[in-house]
């Protein structure tokens, strides 16, 4: 069922059948397939694998590591109104901004302490 939606351009359906190879579940265990259904279900605006395949950008895992490929992707999703996305958007968004401050304490900024100060208030 899945298969042949997915076959005719069902972005949902090339997320589940996706999921079903990666998972093996009702059919043999492929995660390389479905690592391929799922991105091209992620490309086809589908919000969920939009937020797996941004995860994997920005982990590292089944793709490799890409953090504009990632940011892209979860934006994507998080426009669609995907709370994980939003999450993951956000830890991105606030490590960047660490290391950001980080690089104009040492460059001599003075703010730049304050402003990481904050962070490690909300820790």
């Amino acid at each position: 069922m899945f298969k042949e939606s997915a076959e005719e351009g069902d972005a949902e359906a090339k997320y589940m059948l996706g999921l079903m190879y990666f998972e093996g579940k009702g059919v043999k265990q492929n995660k390389e397939k479905g690592i391929k259904y799922i991105t091209r279900a992620a490309k086809d605006g589908d919000n969920e694998a939009q937020f797996e395949v941004g995860k994997w950008y920005y982990e590292g895992s089944f793709k490799k590591k890409n953090l504009r490929k990632a940011i892209k992707f979860l934006k994507s999703s998080a426009n669609q109104g995907n709370e994980d996305s939003l999450m993951l958007l956000g830890k991105i968004y606030e490590e960047k901004a660490i290391e950001m401050y980080q690089r104009a304490k040492d460059a001599g900024h003075e703010n730049a302490i304050m402003e990481l100060e904050k962070f490690e208030k909300h820790k």
